[in-house]
């Protein structure tokens, strides 16, 4: 029966999905970049402070109720906050480079839990591969200015930081964020790379229940969706095969 409705679930999501996207435009790399943040733009903003408990429920073990799964040691904890002891709210794209006095700075689709010390190592990093080992997170590896987390997430960053592209072009006091080949990790800065890479992990890492049911959570907070869990051929028309 779980079974049963969980497939349920997933179609529904589906069909509301395509509804979502009935006035995007696919025919040219930049309509499809205009209408798409459009309809992804000015959503419900929550409090940074009200995150602690949205990603309970965002990042939530499906096989271990109470339980989160940690994006980088992709191990499950308690959901409880503990005033950040056990985990704490990792922002993908980097808050110091660009989210810092915006509403991006509080954007679920952008926030993962995450283990304070490896999210601390993690720091205001760029997504390459290569690198030592970590000796917390044991699947990423890291240079002084890269990051590459573990196989089976490296589609879900990907496209995280697709949706912030997308989401924050610099109107209404809000950052104009931009995934380029170039690694910067200066703060203020609001770029980050590395374009190709990225490019390569989602094609890697396919969308799996995971990332839908997320995503359906966020939406059901904020309002809007991230556009390349739902359509992942859209990267493509972006940003080249």
């Amino acid at each position: 029966m779980r079974i049963v409705l969980g497939f349920v679930f997933l179609l529904s999501s589906h069909l509301l999905a395509q509804n979502y996207y009935d006035n995007v435009n696919v025919s040219s790399s930049q309509l499809l970049r205009t209408s798409l943040h459009n309809l992804i733009d000015n959503h419900n903003v929550v409090s940074y402070e009200s995150c602690k408990q949205h990603l309970q429920n965002t990042d939530s073990d499906p096989n271990n109720s109470g339980n989160i799964i940690l994006i980088y040691k992709q191990n499950s904890v308690d959901e409880s906050w503990d005033g950040g002891e056990t985990w704490n709210r990792e922002h993908v794209w980097a808050a110091s480079l660009g989210l810092y006095d915006s509403d991006a700075y509080s954007d679920l689709h952008n926030l993962k839990p995450s283990d304070p010390s490896v999210n601390s190592s993690k720091g205001n990093k760029n997504f390459d591969n290569g690198g030592t080992q970590h000796n917390e997170a044991l699947e990423c590896f890291y240079t002084q200015n890269t990051w590459e987390p573990a196989d089976n997430v490296k589609g879900d960053i990907a496209r995280i930081l697709f949706y912030m592209d997308i989401r924050y072009e610099g109107g209404a006091d809000e950052p104009n964020l931009a995934i380029t080949e170039i690694l910067n990790t200066t703060s203020g800065v609001s770029n980050i790379g590395k374009l190709s890479t990225l490019l390569d992990w989602h094609i890697q890492d396919p969308v799996d229940d995971f990332e839908i049911t997320r995503n359906e959570i966020i939406y059901d907070v904020q309002g809007n969706r991230n556009p390349f869990i739902d359509n992942p051929e859209y990267v493509s028309i972006l940003w080249g095969n």
